[in-house]
């Protein structure tokens, strides 16, 4: 009996020893699977897919609902795979509360790997169709399309056994931006999913190239180098699904080999915003809200003062306070004051600020001078206009938002002028496809009779920088003494009329 024991006790030891070998051998082999990057489409057709996308909302626009559709048919033939077609049809159909019909289309385009679900929130054409209660388990579906799609990558950055050759960083570097490029072009087709699998093809095949080039230099941190590589698949604004299980992997694994302090604080900082970004809650009513912020706020404790990322790590810890203060919002002020005067120069650090808190960073600084030159080769500061009302306008002629805003901004200069209130549109247009040129002769079509600055530096501008401008339009309104009255939203759409109002009765102490 006692040596059949021993016998069981053995044959369970070597049955757990080759089920962890399994399983562990799994989990390299998810590592090392080359991802299946999904097909790109040449420029052409990108445009004339896209086109029948404006055509089918021009119909829309006009009523006709059938004739909008049909153009998306057209869309589908073009581009089988195109994520688009199907999820306009619904949209057409929902702007008309053709329920039945919306909710059938949008059972096409989540069928066929549609995974937005912020999207599918927020989109007004879909608002008949959210009351539908055949809605919310495709909301569901969505969701868990992105779950399946991106569930390989919870287990870190794929590592690729062989590398395409490239005889120096520089060549190296070369080709990555090329294939940017590509994939930059192709994600206004590809669903979320398939974006996120091109990216993590590239960054799979660059690690590789990058480990073989730099593979007698003892400065290469390779681990660190992965963990930035993955955490770079997606926007901070966005949920980042099983991304961010995939970078909180990379970083325990390089957290264990005992690095530099600035490289673990490097990585701590990452895992962070993997950790909140997971599900990117928004507010605190949300109910990942407080495992998120709190999983994320013990990693960013961890980022060591002086480092790199010190900054960043307290920016967000502060993003976190201001949502969770709500109309509470001045008891935070003093830390935001602190923050800002410790960190105004720390690049990491008012990134994250600008991105998430900008107007409060902003007016802890104001007043923030303008130094300039319009494009009339003239000399520009807010000086100038003492005595006025001066709306500041980042903004550039390809944002569909600004331009959005256009009609509204027109007729409160037609309206307000005379009474003392001015523009200074500040345009962050690339140099490369907008010349001065064209953007004067754009602004002169479009009746933008005010003074524009326009220096060719888009987002990396000094005004830009300067304002902590992270995304466009970002309007600052400015009153006759100098004082900064209103920003953001408050100077946009319906709001912005009351704003100028108020800015513009304010010398007589209205």
């Amino acid at each position: 009996m006692t040596r059949r024991l021993i016998f069981l006790l053995t044959l369970a030891v070597m049955l757990c020893s080759l089920g962890c070998s399994q399983q562990q051998a799994s989990i390299e082999d998810a590592k090392v699977a080359k991802v299946q990057a999904p097909q790109a489409y040449d420029a052409a057709l990108i445009a004339q897919y896209n086109a029948l996308n404006d055509s089918g909302y021009q119909l829309m626009d006009q009523g006709k609902t059938e004739e909008a559709v049909a153009a998306f048919g057209r869309q589908a033939a073009l581009i089988p795979a195109g994520k688009w077609a199907a999820y306009n049809s619904a949209c057409a159909y929902g702007r008309v509360k053709q329920v039945d019909k919306g909710i059938e289309w949008l059972d096409k385009a989540v069928a066929q790997g549609w995974d937005d679900t912020e999207q599918l929130n927020g989109d007004e054409d879909l608002a008949a169709l959210r009351a539908d209660p055949r809605f919310a388990p495709l909301v569901a579906r969505a969701s868990a399309t992105q779950n399946a799609k991106e569930g390989a990558f919870a287990n870190g950055l794929p590592t690729y056994p062989s590398a395409i050759a490239f005889p120096s960083t520089d060549s190296l570097e070369r080709w990555v931006a090329g294939q940017q490029q590509i994939i930059r072009r192709n994600r206004s087709i590809w669903y979320g999913w398939q974006h996120a699998s091109a990216l993590v093809d590239l960054e799979a095949k660059r690690m590789a190239a990058l480990k073989e080039l730099k593979k007698a230099d003892p400065t290469f941190d390779y681990g660190l180098e992965r963990i930035r590589a993955i955490s770079r698949i997606k926007s901070i604004y966005v949920s980042w699904g099983p991304i961010a299980d995939g970078t909180v992997k990379e970083v325990d694994d390089y957290v264990a080999t005992n690095p530099s302090v600035e490289g673990q604080s490097e990585a701590q900082y990452r895992g962070g915003l993997a950790l909140y970004c997971r599900k990117h809650p928004s507010m605190p009513t949300d109910p990942d809200w407080a495992s998120a912020t709190l999983a994320a706020r013990a990693r960013l404790t961890q980022v060591q003062p002086g480092t790199k990322f010190d900054g960043a790590a307290n920016a967000w810890q502060l993003m976190f306070d201001l949502i969770e203060a709500a109309q509470n919002k001045e008891a935070v002020l003093p830390k935001v004051r602190a923050f800002t005067e410790k960190f105004k120069n720390d690049e990491p650090a008012m990134q994250v600020a600008g991105a998430f808190f900008q107007g409060d960073v902003v007016a802890s600084l104001w007043p923030i001078p303008i130094q300039a030159v319009d494009i009339d080769d003239k000399p520009v500061s807010l000086d100038q206009y003492k005595g006025r009302v001066v709306l500041v306008d980042f903004w550039a002629t390809w944002c569909g938002p600004c331009r959005g805003e256009l009609p509204g901004l027109l007729a409160a200069y037609q309206k307000y002028h005379d009474q003392g209130f001015d523009v200074l549109s500040i345009s962050l247009d690339y140099a490369d496809k907008t010349t001065p040129d064209d953007y004067r002769k754009w602004i002169t079509d479009k009746g933008m009779s005010w003074r524009h600055v326009y220096d060719q530096h888009d987002w990396n501008g000094p005004l830009v920088k300067a304002y902590l401008v992270r995304g466009i339009p970002s309007p600052v309104l400015v009153g006759r003494d100098g004082s900064l009255v209103a920003m953001g939203d408050d100077c946009r759409g319906e709001k912005l009329a009351g704003s100028i109002e108020k800015a513009l009765t304010a010398k007589a102490g209205v």
